[in-house]
C-alpha cells in the first residue's frame, strides 16, 4: 500500500537539527563545550579535533551515530565516550558489539593501548562461558562480543515448520531468542556500542532483534560505520531505528523509501531504489539530525602506489572458461542469484580452480594444472624486502589454502586471518609483533575494524565484489597513523575474465552486481562473455 502523500510531505518538511556544524568548530570552541559537561574522561586531551567534537556531540546526545570514515579513530571516541559516562556516573557497564571473533581482540588491544587502566573483558568460548564471563567481569567497563555471538547467547534451538518453494513443509531446528536470557543481557549494561554497524541492516534479522532490545533498554546507545550502505536503503533505515526510534528516518521503512528514494522494477521482477536526485541534499540535511559524517584528511593518509599485474590463463583453462562463460550468460534470466551464483564460479577458474558438489553431497575443488596467478602472487612477494610486512587479500578458503601451502614452500612465515581460524586474535598479534612473520593472508569477508597499518604492500589477489568490501580492505594499509609515508597495492588481474569488470567499476566507486540490477552493465559483460 502507497504511503500517502501528505504523510510524506509532512515528514520532509519536519524541523530538524543540524550536528554538522560542531564539526566547523574551532578546537578552542570544542574544549569551552566540553568544560561545561560534569566530567572529562583523561583521555580528553589526546584526541584530535575532529574526535574531540564527536565526543562532545555523543556525551550530550546519549544516542547518536557515527559515520565516520574508516581510519579516523571511531574505536579512541568510543573509550573516551565510555570512561565519561562511567566517570559522570550514567554507565557502569558498557557492551561493545562487533561483526567477527577477530575484531573483538582488534577492541581488546585498542582498549589497552588508550586506556592501559580500563578493564576490558572479551566474551569468548561457549554460550555458558560467556555468561559466565559476564558475572567474573561485573567490575569491567568494557565488555567486548560479537552479534552472533549475543544471539546465540540468549537463544535456544527449537524446531519449527519451514514451508518450501513446492508447498511442501518441513520442520528445521531454529534459534528463538527466549526473553529471560534476552532481559538478563540487557539489565547487565547501560550503554551499548554497534561497531560497523552495517552489519545489523536486516530488520528482519537476529542480530537487529536482540539489538532492538538492548536499544530499547540501554540508557546510551551508539552506531558506528564508515561504510553505512550499500545499494540497499533499508540498512540506513534499520541503524538509525536503533538509535533513535524512527526520529530521524521515520517509523517505518516505508516512509523513508517514499520521501527519499525512487523505486524501479529490474528485469527479474524485484524493486530496487536508488536515491532521488531532487532528494539527495535534503537526506544528507535529514541524516544530521543525530549523526555525523567525518571524511579522513587525505593529508594524513600515505602515498599510494597502485600497482595492476596482469596474467593470462593457460590456453585449456581459458578455454573452459569461456565455455563455461558463454553457457551461463545464456541462462541467467532466473534472476539475480544465478548470476552471483554463476559469477562466484567463473572467479574460481580464473584463480586456478572451480569448486564442485561430489556424488555424496560434499564439497570438493578440480584444480587446474598451472596457476599463473599463484605463480605471479609468490614473486610478488619474494621480491618484497623482508624488512616490509604483506597483506593479501583473498575470496575463497581454498585460494587461503594454496596461498599458504606456497609461502611455507618459500619459507616465508605467515598468518591467516579467516572464518576458519580458530585463534584470529592471536594471528593479528603475530603479524604485528613478531619481525619474522612477514605475510597475513586476510579473507575478504574479516577485513573490517582491524588495524593492521604495519603493513606496506597490500596485495588483491582476488578482489571483494562489493565496493563497501573492497573499500574496508585498501584502508588496511592505506590508513591514518600508518607507519609508512608511502604504501603500495597490487591488483592481479586474469586478462579475458570477470578480473577485469570488478576492478573497473571498483574505481568508479560501483558495485558489479548493483550495475548488473539498475540495467547500467549487461549480465554478459559481467561474466566475462562480451
Amino acid at each position: 500500500m502507497p504511503v500517502p502523500r501528505v504523510a510524506v510531505e509532512s515528514f520532509l518538511h519536519r524541523r530538524l537539527r543540524d550536528y554538522r556544524v560542531c564539526l566547523s568548530w574551532s578546537e578552542a570552541m570544542i574544549d569551552a563545550h566540553a568544560r561545561r559537561l560534569p566530567v572529562l574522561p583523561p583521555i580528553y586531551y589526546r584526541l584530535r579535533r575532529h574526535q574531540k567534537a564527536c565526543f562532545v556531540v555523543g556525551a550530550n546526545a546519549r544516542r547518536f551515530y557515527f559515520a565516520n570514515d574508516t581510519g579516523t579513530g571511531k574505536t579512541v571516541l568510543s573509550v573516551a565516550l565510555a570512561r565519561y559516562l562511567e566517570a559522570s556516573g550514567s554507565a557502569r557497564r558498557c557492551l561493545v558489539l562487533v561483526p567477527r571473533e577477530a575484531n573483538k581482540f582488534e577492541w581488546e588491544a585498542e582498549v589497552r593501548k588508550h586506556a592501559p587502566d580500563v578493564r576490558c573483558a572479551v566474551l569468548d568460548g561457549s554460550n555458558r562461558r560467556k555468561w559466565e564471563q559476564l558475572t567474573e567481569n561485573e567490575d569491567a567497563l568494557i565488555t567486548v562480543g560479537t552479534y552472533m555471538g549475543i544471539v546465540s547467547m540468549v537463544s535456544a534451538l527449537e524446531r519449527r515448520r519451514k514451508r518450501r518453494g513446492g508447498g511442501e513443509v518441513e520442520e528445521v531446528n531454529k534459534l528463538v531468542p527466549q526473553e529471560r536470557l534476552v532481559h538478563a543481557l540487557c539489565a547487565s549494561f547501560e550503554a551499548v556500542f554497534c561497531d560497523e554497524s552495517h552489519h545489523l541492516g536486516n530488520k528482519s534479522s537476529l542480530p537487529f532483534r536482540v539489538v532492538r532490545q538492548l536499544s530499547r533498554r540501554a540508557a546510551h546507545f551508539y552506531c558506528l560505520t564508515g561504510t553505512p550502505f550499500g545499494r540497499d536503503p533499508e540498512a540506513l533505515w534499520s541503524q538509525f531505528y536503533l538509535v533513535d526510534g524512527g526520529d530521524t528516518l521515520g517509523p517505518t521503512l516505508g516512509l523513508f523509501r517514499a520521501a527519499f528514494f525512487d523505486a524501479h522494477v529490474n528485469k527479474w521482477g524485484d524493486t530496487t531504489y536508488t536515491i532521488s536526485a531532487r532528494r539527495r541534499t535534503l537526506l544528507h540535511r535529514t541524516l544530521a539530525h543525530r549523526s555525523l559524517r567525518v571524511e579522513i584528511d587525505a593529508a594524513d593518509l600515505p602515498r599510494v602506489t597502485e600497482i595492476t599485474r596482469y596474467v593470462r590463463l593457460p590456453d585449456e583453462t581459458y578455454e573452459y572458461y569461456e565455455r563455461a562463460s558463454s553457457a551461463i550468460a545464456d541462462s541467467l534470466s532466473t534472476g539475480i542469484h544465478a548470476l552471483r551464483n554463476a559469477f562466484c564460479r567463473l572467479r574460481q577458474i580464473s584463480s586456478g580452480f572451480v569448486g564442485y558438489t561430489t556424488d555424496e553431497g560434499a564439497r570438493a575443488e578440480l584444480e587446474f594444472p598451472r596457476n599463473p596467478k599463484l605463480d605471479l602472487c609468490m614473486s610478488i612477494v619474494e621480491s618484497i624486502a623482508a624488512a616490509h610486512k604483506v597483506i593479501i587479500f583473498h575470496e575463497f578458503h581454498h585460494s587461503g589454502g594454496r596461498l599458504t601451502a606456497s609461502l611455507d614452500r618459500l619459507g616465508i612465515p605467515s598468518v591467516m586471518i579467516s572464518g576458519l581460524t580458530r585463534d584470529p586474535g592471536g594471528a593479528r598479534r603475530a603479524f604485528l609483533e613478531d619481525p619474522a612473520v612477514r605475510v597475513c593472508l586476510l579473507s575478504n569477508s574479516m577485513v573490517e575494524g582491524l588495524n593492521l597499518q604495519v603493513a606496506r604492500y597490500g596485495i588483491f589477489y582476488e578482489l571483494p565484489v562489493p565496493y563497501i568490501t573492497y573499500y574496508q580492505a585498501r584502508r588496511r594499509v592505506e590508513r591514518q597513523y600508518s607507519e609508512h609515508e608511502h604504501v603500495f597495492l597490487y591488483y592481479l588481474l586474469t586478462r579475458g575474465t570477470s578480473d577485469g569488470r570488478v576492478r573497473a567499476l571498483h574505481r568508479q566507486g560501483r558495485d558489479i552486481f548493483e550495475a548488473v540490477v539498475r540495467g547500467e552493465v549487461s549480465a554478459r559483460w559481467a561474466l566475462g562473455a562480451e
